[in-house]
Parts: structure tokens; sequence; C-alpha cells
């Protein structure tokens, strides 16, 4: 208002009105439209792997080996014929855990392969472009099914020693597509944190996933498949944009997950045999033709030029409008793009993008080359395709390359790249050896360059010199005098050799290369002078409005005309540098049927028939004790079997069990459709099957074929938290998008059956649960959201060797693999928390802590007085807490490093006791309770920390929007009113119940109530003729 009567006052006193609002608008026009264009992210380099000469496997050889793993002719038959067909040579790869008989497939034998390719790769990055480990910012990494703990993430943290506020985010389960879902990721993460560094690294690791059974739809990816990876340096520092190669233009993701067809065509799962393999089925090319169909005709206007643009569009109205008989129109990617980086899927994918695309040879050479060089290297193989582009020196400034990606789910990922300088062929990398052998002479066409005004002076030379030639009838001159190196035969082999053509064809009526210059010139008018037209009208309209008015009519008010253009950039700049509220809209959490339920006595009785060992039965029994887990906590159907079921079948219908009833319920919640959802992140533990959880939603739900989604595995029992972050950073690249983020953790095919102690604990502790929590950054969701996203703090001490080893997934000596606890676990959480609160406290305490605890700091160490380290007061910032409910040990521990009281971790106790352990969803669970214990009120802020395998410690804060009414439904509609429970009680109706009671058998009833109270069991469960009963005051 204040603006608009000004600009009224400033009209009337000087009638120039017209003028004054031009220097208010256009000022403010360019500024919004910097501000709100998103930063340029560079590629300042990329390594790829080179396996070891003796990793090696020659076709032969393959089929000899596979003989001695087979022992069926029909087989080997089958595996020789695909080799045949595929185009791949013999100097493709396998790990040395495959070259034995049989394949050695072991959990240390994946670590050493990912080890040795992740190293060796960003080893060379980090030595390309002179950056230490500590400048990067953002670590991506994605290795196709395999997920260990700690992560990928983790490992490369520890060997580098990064820093501990690196972003890190371990992505699996998505196929050979990852690769370019990386990269979008790491896109979004820079976006939202400005001047960063992220590095990316892409793999598939080939060991765990040999198929030795034998159904032909499973055997095919064993000869397909090889070791490779890549490691890229991705920036959005100004200052790197000098020595960057590349610039990135745009990205665009396909999912066509909704489609069952789509869905199915590759698919990991059991044989008849109970085998796990990869299934890929016949409908896989044409899967792939349609993905590709749709993604360009999402990514068409975005890059092509606007004569092509025109010509579909009219092709498409005369064949629907006017029922005109025209063959569909298939726009020319070539007059976009220079260069093509074809997803090396096998023979056939290349052919059919190829045919879908209208390339030739030369433009697919690079994939056919890299197929036949290095086989199938999964998400990784864009970049040796981009490595061999380099290394026959075709990329020049301004070419324009587009990488194009399939995978399962199904996936149709595309990124287009442009060259800021002319590359030279590069003395190392995966090609440097290779190259003479990949020869071939390629022709340069000159009507495949990007429009630039070089190219265009270029062209009208073309365009022009031919016709006036044929006027006069005089011989055309060569297109080298004309225009230097355009329109040559190069020969690739080195050194290059340039043949010069004698003459270029002279232009008559009848010489069809008339259309083509025809062609040019329609191009050239339609982009470049009506792209520029409306750039001229403004500027020609504001000349001559300028020169019309005299000098002494608008000079005495141009220290008014400046103040109405600087005040309203004062605004707006702050308010469009500042980033959008994130919403929480709703949760729900996972209730699980009542026949999951593990009783504490029946669950010990189980282990009997598992373990059939005293001692081992005994630990655990004693760990139960003093766990503080109630009766009521759940363990799926599989693991209530003897022996526990743990195939990838039964983990498959947990997990969907989990996740379908969960993200129902907030759905029903929210009033959403499944198409609302712009984004899908979901957290799953180590358990990352093909295709990923994320495309099983979409094909459940039928989600829209635009989705972003992320699948995370292996960050431990944090990830939830590291979801939320994930989310976010996607939703402020995103504007006005809704997001969905899934926790779980998945119980089967993480129960040790082994004798270590360091590895039972885990079997009492871990329990089903999970979480679905709806995000949103579109401001009319905030009329209904329960809580608006404060900040969120990420802690990663993985570079110390005692905290990244304190939870490791591994093999016992008997080869059983399960997750060790080391016993520094308590203490390494007390040092992640510690560094996390002095990250977080500047953010959230008042000021009069801070001044306190910075009064103390300097008294101790600058005047050396004998002081206690000051605490701050957390309970002066946050009226809740959500401590992550890992345990008892890990409860306490916080809560005596933070001095809180029992009513303030009485979620997280309470939540352990009912639910147990769930992992990433116990959050959730604590802040339902909350919830239903009616104690959310607006305003209120809420703490939730996290602790995970790295080691990490993650935190968000949540401010309450409005006065929350207690749920009618939720995880704790059903027994709220029972808790929260209380110990002392429980010890007197245990000690009045006699040795009958659960543990009776080892203790009288004196003895055992002090037992129970030293172990702070907080259930009671009464063995009586084989019935469990549970007092529960």
């Amino acid at each position: 208002m204040v603006i608009t009567m000004t600009l009224l006052v400033h009209a009337l006193l000087s009638l120039n009105l017209m003028f004054s609002c031009w220097i208010v608008v256009i000022p403010l026009a360019i500024i919004i439209r910097y501000m709100s264009k998103p930063g340029n992210i560079y590629l300042v380099d990329y390594a790829c792997y080179v396996p070891p000469a003796h990793w090696r496997i020659t076709s032969g050889i393959f089929i000899e080996h596979c003989k001695f793993i087979f022992q069926d002719e029909k087989i080997v038959n089958f595996l020789r014929k695909i080799l045949e067909r595929s185009h791949i040579g013999d100097e493709t790869c396998l790990p040395p855990s495959l070259h034995m008989s049989p394949p050695r497939e072991t959990l240390s034998d994946s670590n050493a392969e990912v080890q040795g390719t992740m190293f060796s790769t960003i080893d060379a990055l980090l030595k390309k472009t002179g950056l230490r480990p500590q400048d990067i910012d953002i670590l991506v990494v994605n290795s196709g099914t395999f997920s260990p703990t700690p992560s990928l993430t983790a490992t490369i943290v520890n060997k580098y020693k990064m820093r501990s506020n690196i972003k890190s985010f371990n992505v699996s389960g998505m196929g050979c597509s990852a690769g370019l879902i990386s990269i979008s990721l790491a896109r979004d993460v820079l976006r939202a944190n400005p001047n960063s560094n992220a590095l990316v690294f892409s793999t598939e690791v080939i060991t765990p996933n040999f198929y030795k059974g034998t159904e032909r739809e499973m055997l095919v990816t064993n000869c397909l498949f090889r070791v490779g990876g890549a490691a890229i340096l991705l920036s959005n520092k100004w200052k790197e944009r000098k020595r960057a190669k590349y610039s990135l233009l745009h990205i665009e993701r396909t999912h066509k997950g909704a489609d069952d067809q789509a869905y199915n065509c590759i698919f990991q799962r059991e044989d008849s045999y109970d085998v796990h393999g990869s299934f890929l089925s016949k409908d896989l090319i044409s899967v792939a033709g349609e993905a590709l169909k749709m993604n360009i005709t999402n990514l068409g206007p975005s890059v092509l030029p606007i004569s092509e643009q025109l010509l579909f569009s009219l092709n498409f109205i005369g064949r629907k409008f006017f029922n005109l008989k025209l063959k569909p129109y298939i726009p020319n990617f070539k007059k976009a793009f220079e260069h093509f980086c074809i997803h090396a899927g096998g023979r056939a994918v290349i052919s059919e993008l190829q045919k879908s695309l209208n390339l030739t040879e030369d433009l697919v050479e690079p994939s056919r080359m890299t197929l036949h060089r290095f086989g199938n290297t999964s998400s990784s193989c864009l970049w040796y395709e981009l490595s061999y582009l380099e290394a026959k020196g075709r990329m020049k400034r301004n070419n324009k390359v587009w990488q194009i990606a399939l995978g399962a789910g199904f996936k149709c990922n595309s990124v287009v790249w442009k060259c800021l300088r002319d590359l030279e062929a590069p003395s190392d990398g995966p090609w440097t050896h290779y190259l003479i052998q990949y020869r071939r002479t390629v022709s340069l066409v000159w009507a495949s360059e990007s429009p630039n005004l070089k190219s265009c002076l270029s062209h009208m030379i073309r365009l022009f010199k031919p016709l006036i030639a044929d006027l006069i009838s005089l011989p055309m001159p060569t297109v080298v005098d004309v225009i230097g190196a355009d329109g040559v035969v190069i020969d690739d082999a080195l050194p290059l050799h340039i043949h010069k053509k004698e003459t270029m064809p002279r232009i008559s009526m009848s010489n069809p290369m008339k259309l083509e210059h025809i062609k040019l010139s329609y191009r050239l008018l339609i982009d470049y002078v009506f792209g520029f037209m409306p750039i001229m009208v403004i500027t020609v309209t504001l000349l001559v409005h300028a020169l019309s008015l005299h000098f002494s009519t608008f000079g005495p008010n141009l220290v008014f005309s400046c103040w109405m253009t600087v005040l309203p950039l004062a605004i707006i700049i702050p308010y469009m540098s500042k980033p959008g509220n994130i919403y929480l809209v709703d949760y729900a959490c996972y209730v699980p049927s009542a026949h999951w339920r593990t009783a504490l006595g029946s669950f010990i009785e189980h282990c009997k028939f598992i373990f059939e060992d005293a001692k081992s039965v005994n630990f655990l029994r004693k760990i139960l004790e003093r766990s503080h887990i109630g009766d009521e906590t759940c363990l799926p159907p599989s693991l209530h079997m003897s022996p526990p079921r743990e195939t990838l079948s039964d983990a498959n219908a947990e997990v969907q069990g989990t996740m379908f009833s969960t993200i129902d319920a907030l759905l029903n919640n929210t009033g959403l459709r499944p198409q609302d959802i712009d984004i899908l992140v979901v957290n799953s533990g180590t358990f990352s099957p093909t295709p990923s959880l994320t495309a099983t939603i979409v094909n459940k739900y039928k989600m829209t074929s635009n989705i972003k989604s992320f699948n995370l595995s292996g960050m431990g029992c944090s990830a939830g938290l590291l979801s939320i972050s994930l989310a976010r950073d996607v939703l402020r690249a995103n504007p006005n998008s809704n997001a969905l983020v899934f926790s779980t953790e998945v119980i089967t095919p993480n129960f040790y059956k082994g004798t270590e102690r360091e590895m039972l604990v885990t079997n009492c502790l871990f329990r089903v649960g999970g979480a679905a929590i709806l995000l949103s950054n579109k401001w009319k969701e905030r009329k209904r959201a329960k809580y608006s996203l404060l900040h969120i703090e990420r802690t990663h001490k993985g570079a110390d060797d005692q905290a990244y080893n304190c939870i490791v997934q591994r093999e016992d000596s008997y080869g059983v693999h399960g997750n060790f606890l080391s016993k520094d676990l308590i203490s390494v959480a007390g040092e992640a928390l510690k560094i996390n609160i002095t990250n977080l406290g500047p953010f959230v305490l008042p000021i009069s802590e801070q001044l306190l605890f910075s009064l103390n700091f300097i008294g101790r160490k600058f005047f050396n007085l004998k002081l206690k380290p000051y605490i701050p007061n957390f309970k002066k910032a946050f009226e809740h807490f959500c401590i992550h409910a890992g345990g008892r040990a890990v409860i306490s521990e916080l809560q005596k490093s933070l001095n809180l009281t029992e009513d303030l971790v009485e979620p997280s106790r309470m939540t352990l006791h009912r639910f147990g352990n769930t992992s990433s969803s116990c959050l959730w669970y604590e802040l339902s309770y909350l919830e239903a214990k009616g104690r959310m009120k607006r305003n209120n802020k809420v703490w939730q920390i996290a602790l995970g395998a790295g080691f990490k410690c993650n935190s968000a804060v949540w401010k309450c929007l409005r006065d929350l009414e207690v749920p009618g439904d939720g995880p704790w509609v059903s027994c709220i009113d029972r808790y929260p429970v209380k110990i002392q009680d429980l010890v007197e109706d245990q000690a009045r119940s006699g040795p009958e009671s659960r543990f009776g058998k080892r203790f009288g009833s004196g003895e055992f109530a002090r037992a129970l109270q030293r172990s702070g069991t907080a259930t009671i469960a009464l063995v009586d003729a084989g019935k469990i009963t549970r007092h529960v005051r």
C-alpha cells in the first residue's frame, strides 16, 4: 500500500508515471528473475575405474568357468549364445571372488570389491582436481542392491577423514539409472546449499548378484554385468567455472512404475529352488522404448529449438484436429545435441534407442565401444562413454551432450550437459591405453551444431555461397575454404588426419541440398529473430520514451526515482533469498497385527529351538531383562517360525505390509490422492531389493511418471531424519510440491543365528515398525499442517575409527552374518551428541544461554579459571524431546548428557517399552505419544535426536503450529491409558507373583524382586501351563 500511494503521489506531481514505473519495474523484474533462477551446477571433473589386469575375463574363460559352476550343457550353451550376440569384448572384468569355483559371495568379498573400486576412483579424481577430502560438502553414493552397515558413504568418510558436517546420502536399489538419479539428488542439495562441492560415486557391486540357478531369464545378467565405477565432482561455486568441464543444463526423470508391465520387466526374486537372481522380461526392450518416448516428450520443450517444436506442434494439430494423413513427426534431436551417451545396457537396448531417436552409427559409437570394452557397468557406463568422446578429442566448446539411462522400476532418466571449453584428449583415463584399438572414421555434419553466433555466421556463408555460385555458374569453393574445419572427414586414429573434400555440389532446383538450406534459413529465422524480438521491442520502447522526456522534467525527481528503485529491491532481495517454509502436514505410524506380537517369554522359548545353546539363550534372557522392552512388541511372521525363514519373498512381504498399511492411513488422514505426491523418499535399513521400495510404492498407488523418487539404505537408525533432510532440500529446489517420506527397518533378513554375544544383542532390541510423513512447501497447506520445520543438524563421526567400527555388519568366524555392536557405542553416542548440540545451539538456544556458555568457555580457556564446563539448558529452548529409543542405555546416556528429567524422556522410554527399537521410525512413535497425551500446544518446540551407524547423530527441530487435539486413531489409541508405566509398581507386582513369574525359576520371590529392580524391566509375564499372561498397571 505504501509503494502504491507513493507512486500515485509521484504521478500527480511529475506526470511521469510511465517512466517512473519503468524505473521501478524493470530492475525488480531483473532481480526477481535472477533470484528465482537456480544457480549453475558445474561438472568440475570425473574419473572412471580401470580394474586390474588380473580381473579380466575373456568370453572363452567365462564359458569354461561356467562349466564347473552349472554342470549343465544346455545352460552353458545358452550362456555362450548370449555372449556371442552381446557385443561384449574380451577385456571386461569380474571381481576375484567370481573367478573362483564355486563363486564366493560373502559380505567380506563384496566389501573388498566395492572398496577397491571406490578408493581407486576417488583417489584419481582428487588428484586430478587438487581438492582435499575436507573440501567435500555433499557425498552421494549409489551401489545397486548392495547395502552394508556402515553405509558406503560412511566408508568413504572414514577412509578420507572427511568433515563431521558433511551431508551424505546412500542411494540403492534404483537400477542402472541410479547414476543420473544421484546427479539429480546432488543438484537439488547443491541448490539448497550454495557455495558447496558435491562428490557423486556410482557403481554396481557384482559379487553378491551372480545367479547360480537354471532359469534362462535370470541367467542373462551373468553375461552382461561387469565391474565399473565413476566418481564425479559437482560444484555450484562460481570460482570453479574457470576450470570446470561442463555445465548442467537440464535433468528429466520419467518413472513408468505405475504400469505393471514396466514394473515387472526387471525383478529380483527367487527361482523355484530358492536361488535368488534378477529376472529380465521379454518386454524389456518395448518398455524401454515407451519410457524413452515419455522422457523425450517432457524433455523436448526444454532443449529443442523453436523450429523443431513448431514443426512437431503443427504435425500434431494436423493429424488430430484436421485428420490429415501425416506421419507422426519425430523431432530431430541432432539439432539440439552434438553427442549422445546412451545407456550401454546391451546390444538390443542400444539399437532400440538408436532407432527411436533416428541416430546414425557415429552417434551411438561411444555406447557400443563402451559395451565392448567394459561391458554393462550399470550406473557408471555413461561416464565411460563421455570419457570416450573426450579421448577422441570430440568435445568442443558449447557442444551439448545428452546422457540417457534406463533402470528397473521402470525408469528413464536424462541429463543434458554443455561443454564449457575445448577439451584436449586426456593423458590418463579408462581409454588411454586402448584408444588405438577403437578406430572409427567420423563425418562431422555442420547442420548438427547448436545455433550460436559463430555457427550462425558460418551457416549464413554456407547459405548464400551456393546460391551465388548457382547464378554465375562458377565452381564451388571447398568447405574448408569457406568455414574452416566444418564438413571435413576426420580419422579418429591417432594422430588425426584431415581430408579435404574437393568441392561441394552446386545448388540447383533439382539438388536435394536446396531443401536443407531452406530448412536452415527457416530455423535461423525462428530461433534468432523471434527469440530476440521481445527484448528488442522493450529496449526500443525505453529508448524512445527516455528521449521524449526533457531533462528538466525528471531531473528534480532523480533522487526520488532512485529511492523508488532501491526500496523495493531492499525488500525483495532478502525475501527471495530466504528459503521457504517446510510444513509437516501429517504423519502415520504402523501398528502391526496382533498375531505379530512376541512376548518376551515366548521369544526365549523360541530361541531355545533356534540356538540349542544354553549360554546363548541365557545371555539373551539377561539382555531382555535389562532392555525395558515389553510384551507387545512385534516381529514379522517369518521369524516366528523355527528355524526363522529369511527369504527375499518373506522380506518383501514384511516391508510391503508395513508400507501399504501406513501410507493408506496417511492418505486417508490428509485426503490427498497418490497423484498429488511430487517427491518420494524411502529409507529401509539394509534391505535393498530390485525394483526399489520407491518403485513398489509408485506401482501400488499408480503415482505420476514425473515423480522424483529416492531410495536410501544402509544409513542406520538415523536415516529417518536424514530422509527428512533430503526431502527438505528437494522441496526447496522444487517449489509448490508435496513430499512423502517413509521410514522403516526390515527385520526378516537381519536375525542373527550365530553365537557371538556382540552380534546377538540386536535380536533382542529391534522390532517391526514404520512411519509415513507428508511434508509440503505449499502455502495453502499451512492452514492444516501440524508442524513447521525450523532446523536440521547433521553430524557424521565416520572419520574417527572408533566411531566408525562401533556398529558394523559382518560375518562371524563361522560365516554367519549379523550386526556387531561394540562396547564403545554409548561413549561414541555421547561424543557425537556433543558435536551435534555444539553446532545446533546457536540456532535454537536463547541469547542468555549462549552468553553464559561463551563466558564459561572464555574463563576456562583464556583466564585458566577452575570452572566446570557449562552445559546449556536446552529446556529453555524446547518443550519436548524425542530421543532415539535405541535401548535403555542409549536413552539414559542422552538424558544424562542433556540433564533432562524423567518426564522429558518419558516418550522415549514408553516407545521402547511398547514398540521396541523400531530404528529410523521410533521418533515418530514418540511424537505420536506426546500428541496422544494432549501435550502438544501452539508454538511448542520439539527436538528429535537420532543416532545411527557410521557413526551419525542427526537432529530436527519442529514448531507446533496449533493446539493439537488427541487423535482418534494412531499407534497409541488402544493403550495410551496404561502409560506411562511405573517401574516401581511393576516390581511390587512381580514380587507378589512369586517364583512362578516369567523368570521365577531362577530367583526366589524376594531375590527376584531385587534382580528385577536392578534390571529395570518394565513388563511382567507369568508363565502358567504354557500360557503367557501380561500384568501391566
